[in-house]
């Protein structure tokens, strides 16, 4: 917040206006505070899209997945009968499904682990933000029960 002006390297600025010959300053504390609060609201904006983020992902991924298992249990099932498995075909497309997805330029499950990284990054950066320990865990806790997306299971 403090910066230095360009047209004289001795005057300083601060919050937008001159430095006044008498020295008056924005309380440090305030500062700090405000500055607090500033750093907070950004990483909870950025924690909140991320979550999001990957959530509608994990969504779009479970009901592909889904329409996936649908349209070829049949053909599957015939498949494991004729070499005698007796394998689960739901368990067994499954993994059929990653592998033919990942085969893909864009892999959302490789997507997905990123974006759930990039989510417990920033989680543990709000804990400490809101106190750390016990407390800042609670509070963040409350906030992802309030951002929860419902989960699409039309098709399930």
């Amino acid at each position: 917040m403090v910066c230095l002006n360009l047209h004289t390297s001795r005057q300083v600025t601060i919050m937008g206006t001159p430095r006044n010959p008498f020295g008056l300053e924005i309380p440090k504390d305030k500062l700090a505070s405000f500055e607090s609060t500033v750093e907070e609201n950004r990483l909870k904006k950025k924690f909140i899209k991320t979550k999001l983020e990957a959530e509608n992902l994990e969504n779009g991924l479970r009901k592909l997945s889904m329409e996936f298992r649908d349209k070829n249990m049949d053909k599957y099932k015939r498949h494991l009968n004729r070499i005698g498995s007796q394998e689960d075909p739901a368990i067994m497309l499954h993994q059929e499904f990653k592998t033919l997805l990942s085969s893909n330029t864009v892999n959302g499950y490789h997507w997905l682990d990123k974006l759930r990284a990039k989510e417990a990054k920033l989680r543990q950066k709000l804990v400490v933000q809101y106190g750390g320990g016990h407390g800042g865990e609670e509070k963040v806790r409350r906030l992802e029960a309030q951002i929860m997306v419902p989960l699409d299971d039309n098709n399930a």
